[in-house]
């Protein structure tokens, strides 16, 4: 698919297109031997889970090394891991923004998602995870299954409360 993004946005009204639910901050593991991708219940440690914001944002890249800046340049690779209701993700695939997104809505408003889960993990951030703790992460992962959308796999297996 033609990315047409590039150049349509400024920064600032790139950075609007975020609606705050925090799934892109769950870690995500890719099996190297056969490139199979993993959605994992460990969240970064700085995504604050009753704002749905990530704590350090202005310095996310320099606290966090594994944090993905989403951007035009690089949705095309990215937009799969990101759930559908995403701004970011819609604009790709060519779909229309949610009506509850913040650009309709109050912004302050954020999605209540991040709070409805109930079985996040938060690591404290070292440069990085041992091998241990990567495969104990990756027994509770849930294989990635690109046929149902990333946010019912997430819901599935994360969220308890039945009303969403």
């Amino acid at each position: 698919m033609e990315n047409c993004l590039q150049n349509l946005f400024t920064e600032s009204e790139w950075e609007l297109l975020c609606d705050h639910c925090g799934v892109c901050c769950f870690y995500k593991i890719e099996d190297e031997d056969t490139s199979e991708i993993f959605y994992t219940e460990v969240v970064c440690p700085y995504l604050n889970l009753e704002s749905g914001l990530c704590e350090v944002y202005p310095d996310r890249f320099q606290k966090m090394s594994t944090c993905i800046k989403i951007s035009p340049d690089n949705i095309q690779e990215i937009h799969n891991w990101l759930p559908r209701h995403c701004a970011y993700r819609c604009l790709y695939e060519k779909r229309s923004v949610s009506c509850w997104h913040p650009l309709y809505q109050n912004p302050d408003k954020h999605s209540e998602l991040i709070r409805k889960i109930e079985s996040v993990i938060k690591f404290p951030f070292n440069d990085g995870l041992s091998q241990n703790e990567i495969q104990k992460i990756k027994q509770n992962a849930i294989r990635a299954d690109y046929s149902i959308d990333f946010e019912e796999q997430l819901i599935h297996h994360l969220i308890k409360d039945s009303e969403i």
